[in-house]
Formats: C-alpha cells, sequence, structure tokens
C-alpha cells in the first residue's frame, strides 16, 4: 500500500498522467516497465480510498484500455469491477451524463 501511495504522489506532484506512468514513462530520461490492467485497476481504488476521484477516473479508464484485445490480457479482473468504480468517481465529480456508457 506504502508503494501505491507513493506512486500516485508522484503522479500529483509531478502532474502525470494515469497513461504515461502505467506505460513506464515517468521523465524523458527515466523509463518503468509498464503496469497491468490489475495494477492500474489497484491504484484506482487506492485513489477512490483518499476521495480522489479525478484519479479514479484515469486510473480505471487506464485499467479498461489494458483490458482491450491488443493487450492480451488474461487475469480475472473483469469490466464490470473496472466500471462500478468508474461509474462511482464520474458521479462524484458530477459527470453523471457520462455514465450512461457505463452500463452493461
Amino acid at each position: 500500500m506504502g508503494s501505491i501511495t507513493a506512486i500516485l504522489r508522484i503522479q500529483d506532484v509531478y502532474k502525470l498522467s494515469a497513461g504515461a506512468i502505467a506505460d513506464g514513462i515517468l521523465h524523458q530520461d527515466i523509463s518503468s516497465r509498464s503496469l497491468g490492467p490489475d495494477e492500474c485497476y489497484e491504484l484506482g481504488i487506492v485513489s477512490n480510498d483518499q476521495r480522489n476521484y479525478e484519479d479514479v477516473i484515469e486510473w480505471m479508464k487506464e485499467a479498461l484500455k489494458r483490458m482491450s484485445p491488443q493487450y492480451k490480457y488474461s487475469g480475472v479482473l473483469t469490466k464490470i469491477d473496472v466500471l462500478e468504480y468508474l461509474s462511482w468517481a464520474e458521479y462524484k465529480v458530477g459527470l453523471a451524463e457520462g455514465q450512461k456508457h457505463l452500463s452493461v
């Protein structure tokens, strides 16, 4: 949990997007391995626990993206799991209209 909090703090301090962090792009001279949907989902859950709903939206959208066929995801995380957090976060930031596309 401490490392997840540290990643989220780095994201906020350096104004990095969830996509950049998930792709392993931390700085022009520093790269890291990319994150999978499970890791993006966990970062979104911790953001939700911290009531940072804008970050929840970013991380859950990134998790969904990485569950697409091009990434060949074969884990146990489901789109429904991700969409539950995404729709809640969008509701909390006032994006209720955006939730219509999230129903399964």
